[in-house]
């Protein structure tokens, strides 16, 4: 019975040591990182799903899209090509003092493989500026905005 109670308590140990990690240790920029890249992940993917779960509800890019827009969009973008490859750089994250908002400048490249052609690609490049918020503690995408006027091949 002393066994018993022995694995409990470790295992209780161990999942507040998990806890106490993941809320305290990690930092909020480092939260904005991971969902910066599981939104990449859920557009190379076609998760539209994940996406959803990663906007907000109010939504809004300088398209004039909002979130049910960009997200039909970004399905029927997904429906066109077989591949899509998504490179993020120069990414720099700007909290807010009040650590409920943060603006994120970076640049990222697109590679895009037509449905059914290994040889017909797209590459794409632009800067964006996204401001996140914090939400029920998650952080979710608001705003976006692409300053750089790249190319849209969409």
């Amino acid at each position: 019975m002393k066994w018993v109670m022995r694995i409990i308590l470790v295992v209780a140990a161990i999942s507040t040591l998990i806890w106490v990690y993941r809320k305290v240790v990690i930092s909020e920029q480092t939260r904005i990182e991971r969902q910066i890249l599981a939104m990449k992940r859920a557009v190379e993917t076609g998760q539209i799903l994940k996406l959803n779960n990663a906007i907000a509800t109010g939504y809004s890019d300088d398209r004039g899209f909002d979130k049910r827009t960009v997200l039909g969009f970004i399905g029927s973008v997904r429906r066109q090509y077989d591949v899509i490859l998504i490179r993020i750089s120069n990414q720099d994250i700007e909290l807010a003092p009040d650590r409920l908002s943060a603006k994120v400048r970076l640049k990222a490249q697109v590679l895009s493989v037509s449905v059914g052609s290994l040889a017909e690609t797209d590459l794409y490049t632009d800067r964006f500026e996204l401001e996140f918020r914090k939400m029920r503690g998650d952080w979710l995408l608001y705003r976006v905005e692409s300053p750089g006027g790249g190319r849209r091949p969409f």
